[in-house]
């Protein structure tokens, strides 16, 4: 359920067969991002996986699935990118959402910023 916090009113749904967390808004409050528990077909195990809903509720994409669980996302101040977390301990991921292509932002175990 998609709720303005100003009014109280319901503005939009999210139907969700698992778990759903770390929402976060775009820059300019049009889209939502979330992670949403997903089983892929060919794995015993659950990862969460990138969604992307418009803020009435309408309009929602298929999974961004990035091959690896991620647990935490945040947009970056332009609305281009997404920064994300995994399991992997220490580290900081991003994604280009205008080229689809994303690398390792920084490796706390290395010390320093990745190229």
């Amino acid at each position: 359920l998609i709720v303005d916090t100003a009014s109280g009113e319901e503005v939009g749904e999210i139907e969700a067969a698992s778990r759903l967390y770390s929402p976060t808004w775009s820059p300019n409050g049009e889209i939502l991002a979330y992670v949403q528990d997903r089983a892929n077909p060919s794995e015993t195990e659950w990862r969460g996986v990138i969604y992307f809903s418009t803020s009435d509720g309408l309009c929602h994409s298929e999974p961004l699935d990035l091959g690896f669980i991620v647990k935490s996302i945040a947009w970056s101040p332009d609305g281009e990118q997404l920064a994300f977390t995994t399991p992997v301990p220490g580290k900081i991921y991003f994604l280009d959402l205008t080229t689809g292509k994303g690398k390792i932002l920084f490796d706390s175990y290395q010390g320093r910023c990745q190229d």
